[in-house]
């Protein structure tokens, strides 16, 4: 088998495997899911049919699905933090010797 990497072959200026159109553009995500939640079916859109779905759970005790619907309407609850405090323990008067 011949060694490939040959003195003077390692670069060349027209590669034939070079891909010249480039990463093809990702779909965007956002009007995608326009699309399928604006979907109508049996008179309600699948925006409406997935919120009412939603609501049934949280009625019917699913914390979680409570917690969502009330966090997409009102915002989440803001916390609060006091971060200034007093050190614990007070530490004085180290020193350290030089010799053993």
């Amino acid at each position: 088998m011949k060694n490939r990497n040959l003195v003077g072959q390692g670069f060349h200026t027209n590669p034939e495997r070079i891909n010249r159109k480039g990463r093809p553009a990702m779909p965007d995500i956002n009007k995608a899911i326009a699309k399928v939640l604006k979907g109508d079916e049996d008179g309600l859109t699948a925006l409406d049919a997935i919120l009412k779905a939603l609501i049934k759970k949280a009625i019917k005790g699913d914390v979680k699905a409570a917690q969502l619907l009330l966090d997409r309407a009102y915002g989440k609850a803001r916390q609060s933090f006091d971060v200034t405090h007093e050190p614990l323990t007070k530490i004085t008067g180290i020193t350290f010797d030089s010799e053993p």
